[in-house]
């Protein structure tokens, strides 16, 4: 798009301003809201114990020009509209820098790259994404950044800090777009369409991610292995695991993470939050996700398809690992004895079969496991709780696994298909054992005698044999 000249970019801008009055006139400017509590205040008590305070949330700020401006970053009061992309801007030169952008005016151009901006900051900031630099630096876990109001917001983190409030679930949010976003859960709304298959998406971003499922396109290729992929922050996630680098710190308990999601629901463990709420049985999570897959259960819903053998699964994760076993592919590989896996919790699992760890321990009986959901569950022995009911017999479970395997035998599904020999299963373990029937791996060993084993409890059999407390003709007979 060429630039337009000085003339008619001004023609434009006093079009849509009617004839600069907005810009001119005074009055527009509406009462200031407080960014925490969204009420208005005409009053001009700003000033009190020497410092600025809001006279609505009492929030102080170091100056007048500052809590000046606070008041007016409500999301409700932006009166200034873009006419192309509908966003909207607490001030007119925002909204004439932003029309710029559209309008293909762009003075300020990057020597190495050669991208365009509007602004001479966005391209300084720009600059460092060449460069490297990152000048601002958190004092609490000493991670860096490029600009200071990503500092600003990371800082919020450690602090707890939920500036921005939904008025209709009083859910608080570290950053503005966050909660721009979660608006769109109350109101339905999906303002950004696909041409291709017409689904609708709630953000922009979202919407640019699905167009490259119909391309195919991954612009972002990984120079060690050569693995490429759709996203960008995909592409550096999985950079760390070549690196090994861990950059986002629990300043609890100093553990750390590849992803700041990651550090994100760590967090939650810590606080003991579970944030969303389901509203038809008002049932709590700590992640959104977990509650998106909730509320599934209520609607029945299985929107993710399997492509080869048409099976539908609630979450895109499921999908992904159910694909797995059409391909038989196992991305996953120990580095100690080569074993690979499907899944990379299950390689992280198997890994401290190496070192022994076992890091969760029970506070009644200090017996240790290796995994969370193993100690949550051994918990229930002490406390007797079976908190998951059969709504069509008086049996109860202490883990809703077991009460869903259970429903199967009221329902007499078998779920699960060899796609060999089209046998169905009740359990999953029950088709992964018959799949070594057709594949003839034996993959339990045993270490003394080297004899292989189908099921791990036939390797489990077998060892009473050398210990002698079974004979090994009974052992045998039992294989």
């Amino acid at each position: 798009m060429q630039p337009k000249d000085d003339s008619e970019m001004q023609n434009l801008w006093d079009h849509m301003t009617n004839s600069s009055s907005l810009l001119k006139n005074p009055d527009v400017v509406k009462a200031p809201a407080c960014s925490i509590c969204h009420q208005t205040s005409n009053s001009s008590n700003f000033l009190a114990s020497n410092k600025h305070i809001c006279d609505v949330c009492f929030k102080s700020y170091t100056s007048k020009t500052t809590l000046r401006k606070r008041m007016h970053t409500d999301a409700a009061d932006r009166p200034y509209i873009c006419y192309i992309c509908t966003e909207a801007f607490v001030k007119s030169r925002l909204l004439k820098m932003h029309l710029e952008r559209h309008m293909g005016n762009s003075s300020h151009v990057c020597h190495m790259c050669y991208k365009q901006f509007a602004r001479s900051n966005c391209l300084k900031r720009h600059m460092l994404t060449h460069t490297g630099e990152r000048p601002y630096k958190c004092d609490a876990c000493y991670r860096q950044f490029a600009d200071r109001f990503s500092l600003v917001s990371h800082m919020r983190i450690h602090t707890g800090e939920r500036p921005y409030k939904c008025d209709m679930c009083h859910e608080q949010f570290i950053w503005i777009a966050s909660l721009t976003t979660h608006m769109l859960t109350h109101t339905g709304e999906r303002p950004h369409e696909c041409d291709v298959c017409h689904r609708q998406f709630a953000q922009r971003g979202s919407l640019t991610k699905h167009l490259l499922t119909h391309t195919g396109e991954r612009p972002h290729k990984c120079n060690v292995c050569y693995k490429q992929f759709t996203r960008r922050d995909s592409y550096m996630t999985h950079m760390l695991v070549h690196t090994g680098e861990r950059p986002h710190r629990c300043y609890v308990c100093d553990r750390q993470f590849t992803r700041r999601a990651g550090l994100m629901r760590h967090m939650l463990t810590h606080t003991g939050e579970r944030p969303h709420l389901c509203n038809v049985c008002h049932k709590q999570f700590s992640q959104r996700g977990n509650l998106m897959a909730h509320i599934l259960k209520h609607t029945g819903e299985r929107p993710h398809q399997c492509s080869v053998c048409h099976r539908q699964f609630t979450e895109r994760g499921h999908l992904k690992k159910h694909m797995l076993t059409h391909t038989g592919e196992r991305p996953h590989e120990c580095n100690l004895c080569h074993k690979q896996f499907t899944e990379h919790r299950s390689l992280t699992k198997h890994l401290l079969t190496h070192t022994g760890e076992k890091p969760h321990e029970c506070n009644v009986c200090h017996r240790r496991f290796t995994e969370r959901g193993h100690l949550k569950k051994h918990m229930l022995t002490h406390t007797g709780e079976r908190p998951h009911k059969c709504d069509l017999c008086p049996s109860r479970f202490t883990q809703r696994s077991c009460l869903t395997r259970h429903m199967l035998r009221h329902t007499g599904e078998k779920p699960h298909m060899c796609n060999v020999c089209h046998r169905q299963f009740t359990h999953r373990s029950g088709l992964t054992t018959h799949m070594l029937t057709h594949s003839g791996e034996k993959p339990h060993k045993c270490n003394l005698c080297y004899k292989q084993f189908t099921q791990r409890r036939s390797l489990m059999r077998h060892m009473l044999t050398h210990t002698g407390e079974r004979s090994h003709k009974l052992s045998s007979e039992i294989e």
